[in-house]
């Protein structure tokens, strides 16, 4: 009875499929692709939209609400306040908003890459490219860095409101002086601990040991990674031929 009730999925539980690093990847490369490229704003929309949906799927429902309304804000503040250009405040706000745009979709492939995968994963996929351990082992510390300095910078904001410097994070934002000295010098003072404790934690494990490792995670394609990256090639491809 306890083991039907434990195997029974719940309906409440949010909606999460497991995508290959490889494909991750994959994405992270075509993202940056877009970024380069001079495609139309249609395909730029699409490709939004595009990865907005691997991030839901990928279990980051918040995250995919927040970025889509991100960007929407970007392009209706361009199409709309910074349409007509005709002094250098205009052109620098328009700059900044195409620039924050064009990078937005980057920054949401680094999200859908670095979210729900193991390291254990990520070295699995990487030794299966036939990629040199010498480059396996920075990009493990890179991709375990940044989510670390999430849960921090996440953690410095909770100490804060406890204490009762803060009661908002908003506040940060219109007081740029205090978040410099409330929220960035501790997160600079504990980078160096960071990638202290993660240099260690590759030692320890062994990582650094040039024979072949073996692995519990199963990294196979499956027909939902094929599909995603025949997608975002259909949108690459849509957006230069359509140029």
């Amino acid at each position: 009875m306890l083991n039907t009730l434990l195997s029974r999925k719940d309906p409440l539980m949010p909606v999460r499929i497991k995508f290959d690093p490889r494909t991750k990847l994959a994405i992270i490369i075509m993202t940056t692709l877009i970024f380069v490229l001079n495609i139309s704003f249609m395909i730029e929309i699409g490709f939004v939209i595009f990865l907005s949906c691997l991030l839901f799927l990928n279990g980051n429902h918040k995250m995919s609400a927040v970025y889509l309304l991100i960007f929407a804000s970007l392009a209706g503040l361009n199409l709309t306040v910074f349409n007509n250009i005709q002094d250098s405040w205009s052109i620098l706000g328009s700059f900044l908003l195409i620039g924050g745009r064009r990078i937005l979709p980057t920054i949401m492939a680094a999200t859908f890459a670095m979210t729900n995968t193991q390291i254990g994963e990520w070295v699995t996929s990487l030794q299966k490219l036939k990629i040199p351990f010498r480059v396996i082992l920075p990009l493990v510390i890179v991709f375990r860095y940044f989510p670390t300095l999430f849960h921090n910078t996440r953690d410095i904001l909770k100490a804060l409101k406890f204490r009762g410097l803060i009661t908002h994070n908003v506040q940060l934002i219109v007081h740029p002086i205090r978040a410099v000295e409330y929220l960035l010098v501790p997160i600079l003072m504990s980078t160096d601990e960071i990638i202290a404790e993660l240099s260690a934690v590759v030692f320890i494990r062994g990582m650094g040991n040039q024979v072949p490792h073996t692995s519990i995670y199963p990294n196979q394609f499956r027909w939902r990674d094929g599909i995603t990256i025949g997608s975002s090639l259909l949108l690459i491809i849509g957006g230069v031929t359509f140029d």
